[in-house]
């Protein structure tokens, strides 16, 4: 591998819908099984309307 090119890494963006709870059980999970990053939605308001 080129020493000037950085590693592959992985990460996952996380439901807009979740709540806390089920955020923190996934970052948990993330973080244990070795990703470099795991982000929530950025929005504020739903993109979506609910039913």
């Amino acid at each position: 591998m080129n020493e000037d090119m950085n590693p592959l890494r992985f990460g996952l963006k996380l439901s807009q819908g979740a709540t806390i709870d089920e955020l923190r059980a996934i970052w948990r999970i993330a973080d244990e099984s070795g990703f470099d990053h795991c982000w929530n939605m950025d929005h504020f308001a739903s993109l979506f309307r609910r039913r």
